[in-house]
């Protein structure tokens, strides 16, 4: 999926986006944004659930994967399966935030 950038900037011109690595502070900061300034936060890793649920086989073969004992993958099957599974979660969630994006006023 491709969306051109004046696309996604227009679109997407109220969403601002914490990133950073595990244990950051990221969920700490995105709250305390929601209650200094009543933003709404939208979580990726709330959201995940969800995504595994819309996915079909076709379309995110690494959401639709069943994988019962995850520890007896082998740290490079693990690590390509999460690139995959972020990889599939992103146009869903691009997708959730263009709708969200058109619920909430900008600043």
């Amino acid at each position: 999926m491709f969306i051109a950038d004046n696309i996604i900037s227009q679109k997407l011109d109220n969403v601002f986006f914490i990133v950073g690595s595990s244990c950051a502070g990221k969920t700490t900061a995105a709250s305390e944004l929601k209650r200094k300034y009543g933003f709404y936060c939208y979580s990726s890793d709330a959201m995940r659930t969800n995504c595994f649920k819309l996915a079909n086989y076709a379309n995110q073969p690494a959401l639709s994967r069943y994988v019962p004992d995850y520890e007896a993958l082998t740290v490079a099957e693990a690590l390509e399966w999460e690139k995959n599974i972020i990889r599939e979660m992103t146009p869903m969630m691009i997708a959730d935030l263009i709708e969200l994006s058109g619920k909430y006023q900008t600043l």
